[in-house]
């Protein structure tokens, strides 16, 4: 196990960061506060890169949570044939018996659906499918190539579905509106991310950060000083952070639509689809961020935001009493103004320290958080290629 020395220790510390309800603590003569140790284990799953980050202690934990996930793509894929995402799809109209995972994954959308007014609706994989989005993501060549090029996103709305999923808890069972398919999409990242949370806590963990395709869920004190820091890349510089937020504990996710994007017959799409048109929402918004106590909430908020547009913005924060920030096409800065506990917002020059968290949404929008990479032990499990994404 590496430890840092004092010098070291005194070089990486972010001592300008202070999280909302804690102190710098005052230097002791002759004393330095010790390293703690911890275990990483980075992977791949989901169709992204991630990593688990626990006190040494818990490094059975941690594994057991990547098992966790890896069990969660295999339930949630809409990409693999043989999911229960996929057989429910295949049996919309008719009641389905699922795992208690999986109920857990459906209702929690429709919660979603039901606190957004129906702006987050996980009834549209059909939509997204037909707008060229039905494979894999590997890059914008095959939903260009799969796109229905005579729908235009001016010519009126594709239509989507207003009818409600059933639920029935004492069986755990779904049942999907005749003709509709359900999307795990960002809400089933950033779910796993919670219930990954939720093993490591119930196990002992004491320090626990579990990044998934940019979703980052954080939880006791952090390695590499007395808070937590997540950065927020900014949209058009991969160098440079347009925002930090330093919670006590939670999770922080972007939904950015220069990720996954693509073009049919000269038309530009994306895969984050307004309900109201059932098509790519148009939107001057490029990228937006949520920190919330839990991912999958940090999720449901940054993709709402980002389809409001910057007019609806603020009004939305509020109504959702979610902290967040948004970009603009043009590059402008939009802050929300509501101030839940979970976080503190700054906007600050980027940190040498700050390691990157690939997601799911490209290049655009990755949450940073700020680590003392000599403080872990690092373990790179082999995983197949992630497709739930």
């Amino acid at each position: 196990m590496i430890e840092l020395s004092a010098e070291q220790a005194d070089a990486t510390g972010p001592a300008d960061v202070v999280g909302p309800t804690q102190t710098k603590p005052e230097a002791t003569a002759g004393a330095r506060p010790e390293t703690p140790k911890m275990f990483a284990a980075s992977f791949r799953a989901m169709g992204s890169p991630c990593r688990i980050v626990v006190n040494d202690e818990a490094r059975s934990a941690a594994v057991e949570a990547q098992n966790l996930i890896a069990e969660l793509e295999g339930r949630w894929s809409r990409f693999l044939l043989d999911s229960e995402i996929s057989q429910l799809n295949q049996q919309a109209g008719n009641m389905v018996v699922v795992s208690p995972a999986t109920y857990t994954l459906v209702e929690t959308a429709c919660v979603a659906r039901a606190a957004t007014g129906g702006v987050f609706n996980p009834l549209m994989l059909s939509q997204l499918q037909d707008l060229g989005y039905s494979e894999a993501w590997v890059d914008a060549v095959s939903c260009s190539k799969n796109g229905n090029p005579d729908q235009k996103l001016d010519e009126g709305p594709i239509p989507t579905s207003s009818e409600e999923i059933q639920l029935f808890p004492e069986l755990s069972a779904v049942c999907l509106p005749p003709g509709t398919q359900f999307d795990p999409g960002g809400i089933g990242k950033g779910l796993a991310a919670d219930m990954a949370t939720d093993l490591l806590l119930a196990a002992g963990a004491t320090t626990t950060s579990v990044e998934l395709g940019g979703d980052v869920r954080v939880s006791g004190r952090p390695w590499y000083g007395p808070s937590w820091r997540i950065g927020v890349t900014h949209p058009f510089d991969d160098n440079a952070e347009v925002a930090a937020f330093t919670p006590e504990s939670g999770a922080v996710a972007t939904s950015s639509r220069l990720g996954r994007c693509w073009e049919v017959g000269g038309e530009a799409r994306h895969h984050l689809l307004d309900p109201d048109t059932g098509r790519s929402a148009q939107t001057d918004l490029v990228s937006s961020t949520a920190c919330a106590e839990t991912a999958w909430w940090a999720e449901v908020v940054a993709k709402v935001i980002l389809i409001a547009g910057s007019d609806a913005a603020n009004l939305r924060w509020s109504d959702l009493s979610t902290r967040g920030i948004a970009v603009t096409s043009t590059g402008a800065v939009l802050q929300s103004q509501t101030e839940p506990s979970a976080a503190r917002f700054e906007q600050q020059e980027t940190h040498e320290e700050v390691i990157a968290a690939d997601g799911s949404v490209g290049a655009a929008g990755l949450e940073r958080e700020v680590v003392n990479e000599e403080a872990l032990e690092e373990l790179t499990v082999d995983s197949t290629e992630g497709v739930m994404a």
